[in-house]
């Protein structure tokens, strides 16, 4: 199943005897184990029908002999496995066909969860095949960047706003591409706008989210498209003044990234622009600068600036003698503009 179905299915109280959710991306995994205690149990119940375990601090004997007793006070018990891809027992047979046993006939009572992250079992085993068979079982994938602009806009709708496209590429921009992140400020942002209004601007990012303030590292990348060495001093200047908000390993982040893009643009200049947005990863509104960068800094231009930005990560870090922030930044944009 879709991790969103499943999501769907527990509001609804359409829930499992089994689970088991595996995938690269946890904010789905998360997200399920967090949500099915509350949709099974009271809050008075919880002290005794939920049990939490850990994969490395356990065994499938101890969770199977516990999905088999009855829940004290209570309809139901809820059982996850945190880290479930730190057991060992994966690796055993006996152990194996003790699960499959168990998910072949499940205790009613007992809603069991397996949150096994950033890995996956090997589809081809009987227990992968059984576990797909008898679970609800979820393989959450990270989207590709170019999707996570939908997702940002799908996962307002579900809860019940709408955001505009220049509002999404701005969040997805400073917050990366993390989905546990981008939920977190969206959540963030929900409360903000209360049931007041539904529709998330550009605005609420600035405000929010701290994305557009009056200078910022998206405003140095403009001026740094742009040639504009003088802006780039001014921007890099007020940078320096707030370095807890603007910290050097963010700003060489998203400059690396940029000048990335702008070479796989470069690479793939000639495509139509819908097939060159899903090479780049990046929505439609910041193609556009990514075509100008292309245009305005040579391929072999574009190269040195990613070396620079990984020397000035290095200054940064202790490598070459102390410099201040501002001095190793501003050294930077001189190589970039200048040399």
């Amino acid at each position: 199943m879709k991790p969103q179905e499943v999501l769907t299915d527990i509001q609804k109280g359409k829930i499992s005897p089994c689970y088991f959710l595996q995938g690269d991306e946890p904010f789905y995994i998360d997200r399920i184990t967090d949500k099915l205690p509350n949709a099974v149990l009271k809050d008075a119940e919880k002290d005794f029908n939920l049990s939490i375990f850990y994969g490395k601090d356990t065994d499938l004997t101890t969770i199977i002999q516990r999905a088999y007793q009855a829940p004290v006070f209570s309809k139901k018990q809820v059982i996850i496995v945190k880290e479930a891809q730190d057991m060992l027992d994966w690796r055993k047979k006996q152990e194996q066909e003790r699960l499959i046993h168990y998910c072949q006939s499940p205790a009613p009572s007992t809603v069991l969860v397996f949150a096994y992250k950033h890995k996956k079992l090997d589809g081809k085993t009987k227990l992968a095949k059984v576990l797909k068979t008898n679970t609800v079982f979820i393989e959450a994938k990270k989207p590709y960047p170019n999707q996570i602009p939908q997702w940002v806009s799908s996962y307002c709708k579900e809860q019940g706003y709408t955001i505009d496209n220049n509002a999404s590429f701005l969040l997805t921009e400073y917050v990366g591409y993390e989905l546990s992140q981008l939920g977190n400020e969206l959540d963030k942002l929900f409360i903000y706008l209360g049931s007041g209004r539904k529709k998330i601007t550009q605005e609420d990012i600035t405000s929010q989210v701290g994305v557009m303030k009056k200078y910022n590292v998206f405003e140095l990348q403009d001026a740094i498209i742009a040639r504009n060495l003088q802006k780039c001093y001014t921007v890099i200047y007020h940078l320096s003044q707030d370095a807890k908000q603007n910290p050097l390993p963010l700003i060489f982040t998203v400059l690396f990234n940029f000048f990335t893009r702008t070479l796989i643009v470069q690479q793939y200049i000639s495509l139509p622009n819908q097939e060159l947005l899903k090479k780049v990863g990046i929505s439609p509104y910041a193609l556009r600068k990514y075509q100008n960068a292309a245009k305005s800094y040579p391929t072999s231009k574009v190269l040195a600036c990613l070396r620079d930005i990984y020397k000035a990560d290095l200054d940064f870090k202790g490598m070459s003698g102390k410099k201040t922030e501002f001095t190793i930044l501003k050294e930077l944009i001189i190589k970039i503009l200048c040399e």
